[in-house]
């Protein structure tokens, strides 16, 4: 047993330390400038310069990937392109909203597979099994984000029976209007 689990921790490993060397070098692939985008355009040669070292992209790659290593080592997951804010501040805002919608879409999807499933296992090869075989084939093969949007055209722009994507609400907020005319 405890081979097993250090093989598999060993795997894992590996596995961080290649997706950590593929992501320095990947993102150096985009056609962005970081530096460009932290001091416009429009900056002088000089100004350039001095980002440039102050993100430490002036250094050899060696050192720049060490230094990158050692700040995963803190935690520190650099400084968000788009807020100019902490990555690890803004992953720590938005994970507890995803990972409520996260269990509460779990609980919704037991709550429907589980009776539906066994239904369906009553008669096995009736309508109620392929049904549900053809469904999960074709739902299996959807990104989830499509079926996100399709739900939305259908229940809050067609049906107007649902609320519309606004982001998240308090439960102690009045509920939004379900119309899309409002």
């Amino acid at each position: 047993m405890a081979r097993f689990v250090l093989k598999r921790l060993g795997i894992g490993l590996f596995q961080l330390a290649v997706l950590v060397v593929a992501v320095f070098f990947l993102i150096r692939l985009l056609p962005a400038d970081p530096v460009a985008r932290f001091v416009g355009l429009n900056a002088t040669p000089e100004a350039y310069a001095v980002a440039k070292s102050n993100l430490g992209l002036d250094r050899p790659l060696g050192q720049q990937f060490a230094a990158y290593v050692a700040a995963l080592g803190r935690g520190d997951l650099g400084t968000s392109w788009v807020s100019g804010g902490s990555v690890a501040q803004e992953i720590a805002q938005f994970l507890p909203v995803t990972i409520e919608l996260i269990l509460l879409s779990f609980m919704v999807a037991l709550a429907l597979a589980i009776p539906i499933g066994a239904a369906a296992a009553l008669r096995p090869g009736g309508a109620g099994d392929r049904g549900v075989l053809i469904y999960g084939l074709f739902a299996g093969s959807q990104p989830e984000f499509t079926w996100g949007i399709v739900f939305i055209l259908v229940f809050f722009v067609w049906l107007g029976i649902a609320p519309g994507p606004i982001g998240r609400l308090s439960p102690l907020t009045e509920p939004p209007p379900c119309s899309p005319d409002s």
